[in-house]
C-alpha cells in the first residue's frame, strides 16, 4: 500500500498521524534489533532501509505502517533488493 491508496481509503489525518509517529516507531523497531539503519524523508514521506552490504530499500510511511515494524526484519530479508536500488 502505497500512502495515496492508504489516504483514499483511511483518510488524511490519520496518514498526518503516521507522519507524526514514523521516527518514534522505527526507534522502536531499531531498539528490538528488527532493523538495522534507515532514513526518513520527511518531503517524500518515504524510509530508505539499508541492508548491510546489499544495498538499500525504500518503503512508503504507509508501507511501513502496513507491514509494521515487528514484521519489517521478515519483510526486509525477502525483498529482492537488487530490483529496489536506486
Amino acid at each position: 500500500m502505497n500512502n495515496i491508496q492508504f489516504i483514499k481509503k483511511y483518510g488524511k489525518q490519520e496518514f498526518i498521524d503516521i507522519c507524526k509517529n514514523i521516527n518514534h516507531d522505527l526507534e522502536i523497531a531499531k531498539f528490538m534489533k528488527e532493523i538495522c539503519c534507515y532514513k526518513i524523508n520527511k518531503i517524500q514521506k518515504n524510509v530508505k532501509f539499508y541492508i548491510n552490504g546489499k544495498g538499500c530499500i525504500t518503503l512508503d510511511f504507509a508501507s511501513v505502517y502496513a507491514i509494521g515494524i515487528f514484521n519489517l526484519k521478515k519483510y526486509l530479508k525477502g525483498v529482492d533488493i537488487e530490483n529496489e536500488k536506486s
